[in-house]
C-alpha cells in the first residue's frame, strides 16, 4: 500500500482507508471486486489503476481484471480462444 502511495492518484489511499473502514471492507470482501463500484475516494479511477489497487489487495481476483483491460484495450480475440476445429487440425498432421 506504501507503494501505491507514490503514485500520483493514490497518494491519499490510507487515509481514506481510515476513514472509509467500511466502504473498504465492503469492497475487499466482494466476490468479484474488479467489477463492483470502488470506494468514493477512488471510484473514478482509470481501469489501469484499479488493476494496481487489486494487485495489492485482492491478487487473487487479478486475472478478471487482466482479461477485462486487454478486452477494452485490444479487443475481445486476445482474450477469447477460437473454437476447436478437427477438420483442420487433422490437415496438419503429418501422417
Amino acid at each position: 500500500m506504501k507503494g501505491l502511495e507514490s503514485i500520483k492518484v493514490f497518494e491519499h489511499l490510507i487515509q481514506s482507508m481510515e476513514s472509509e473502514a467500511l466502504q473498504w471492507r465492503k469492497w475487499y470482501q466482494e466476490g468479484e471486486p474488479e467489477i463492483v463500484e470502488l470506494p468514493r475516494a477512488v471510484k473514478d479511477i482509470s481501469l489501469f489503476h484499479r488493476i494496481l489497487l487489486l494487485r495489492a489487495l485482492r491478487p487473487d481476483r487479478l486475472i478478471g481484471a487482466l482479461k477485462q483491460f486487454v478486452r477494452e484495450n485490444m479487443g475481445d480475440e486476445y482474450v477469447e480462444q477460437p473454437a476447436f476445429e478437427m477438420a483442420a487440425a487433422y490437415a496438419e498432421m503429418n501422417v
